[in-house]
């Protein structure tokens, strides 16, 4: 699963799980939050859990 967290750490956004096979992979996030506003600009988090694990952690920028 991936999820999109705010700097406080709050829960922005979270995708449902998808199985994806070994390699890169890409999503598109259009700044929906969980209530459908559009999230403003500032820095973001995008957290990938698999397995019950996170995986990895990326900062995503957003500018207007």
């Amino acid at each position: 699963a991936v999820a999109i967290y705010d700097v406080s750490g709050r829960l922005v956004r979270q995708f449902d799980p998808v199985e994806f096979g070994p390699g890169d992979h890409h999503m598109h996030w259009d700044r929906r939050t969980r209530t459908g506003q559009t999230a403003g600009a500032g820095m973001y988090f995008a957290r990938v859990v698999a397995s019950g694990k996170v995986v990895g952690t990326v900062k995503i920028l957003v500018v207007r």
